[in-house]
């Protein structure tokens, strides 16, 4: 399959900028980036973008960019669980409206792109089937994981319907460098304070994928998609850690000798446990490489280094 032209929607976040920079390095020749924020070129030019418009994702917007992709990653959406709690009428904005427009688009103009939606594991919701695998119910339990529901059911309906060529994967915690967000970053941050209390009870499971496996996933789908149109994967490792070997694994880089508190409070809703089944990612010719000790140690270097 031709590899002329790249959309990425969101492209100025950490998935997005991520995907860019993989796929240019793969000898893609186009590589245009949309979303919301102004962006310096010898910025996005460093993650291999070739043109970044500041605009949101409309028909009309990304008809006026005058082109055919031949995929579309379409990263843009509701950042987290909490912004979609407080203000869910701009997460619906932002996730389930940008991917209805982005589906209109190649129903009316571009038929044949390749559409992938990097979904999240809170589709799933509070599940006790551990791990999950794609078969399971989704039952969402907050505004995110039902937007990201919605927005998973409007592409297969349109790729039943309209034929359309799209691929979903159900991302569960990412994590590499330049997240500035969620438990790695807080617990680096918290070290600089020496502060040692984190909310839970440190027992909680999740599934750590690094964000150059998922975007070496992205890439694989991108492949299998012609053939398996709707064609939905988990992206995890299939391993489940704990916040508390999380937290001190950091600990131990950043030499804090306290070990961790945790409050012993749960979020209602929040699952014990979250672990991916990822035989059918790997059926697909996909598997993940850099291991989670690794994977920590590069996101503290890269951490340390902003403060160089």
């Amino acid at each position: 399959m031709e590899t002329d032209t790249l959309l990425i929607t969101g492209a100025h976040g950490f998935l997005g900028k991520h995907c860019a920079l993989k796929f240019k390095n793969s000898g893609w020749r186009s590589i245009i980036g949309i979303g919301n924020g102004d962006w310096d070129q010898k910025d996005f030019s460093k993650w291999g973008i070739d043109q970044w418009v500041s605009n949101s994702i409309s028909i009309g917007s990304i008809k006026n960019l005058k082109l055919v992709p031949n995929c579309i990653i379409h990263c843009a959406g509701g950042a987290s669980v909490k912004d979609s709690l407080d203000n869910p009428f701009n997460d619906f904005q932002r996730t389930v409206q940008s991917t209805i427009c982005i589906l209109e688009f190649c129903r009316l103009y571009s038929n044949n792109t390749v559409i992938i939606y990097p979904s999240s594991a809170a589709v799933y919701g509070k599940t006790t089937k551990i791990p999950i695998d794609e078969t399971q119910r989704l039952n969402p339990v907050s505004t995110y994981g039902i937007h990201k529901k919605i927005s998973e059911e409007l592409i297969l309906n349109y790729t039943r319907r309209y034929h359309l060529h799209s691929g979903i994967i159900r991302f569960f915690s990412l994590y590499g460098s330049e997240l500035k967000k969620q438990l790695l970053w807080d617990t680096c941050q918290k070290c600089e304070s020496n502060d040692v209390s984190f909310f839970g009870t440190g027992q909680e499971t999740r599934d750590f994928l690094h964000i150059d496996d998922a975007v070496q996933l992205i890439a694989t789908l991108f492949s299998k998609i012609p053939n398996n149109p709707g064609l939905i994967v988990n992206g995890g490792t299939g391993v489940g850690v704990s916040t508390r070997f999380i937290v001190q694994t950091i600990f131990d880089c950043l030499k804090v000798k306290s070990p961790p508190i945790f409050s012993q409070d749960k979020r209602e809703g929040d699952p014990d446990h979250y672990i991916a089944d990822i035989s059918k990612a790997k059926n697909i010719g996909w598997h993940p490489e850099i291991s989670l000790s690794q994977g920590i140690k590069q996101y503290v270097q890269w951490y340390q280094s902003l403060t160089k």
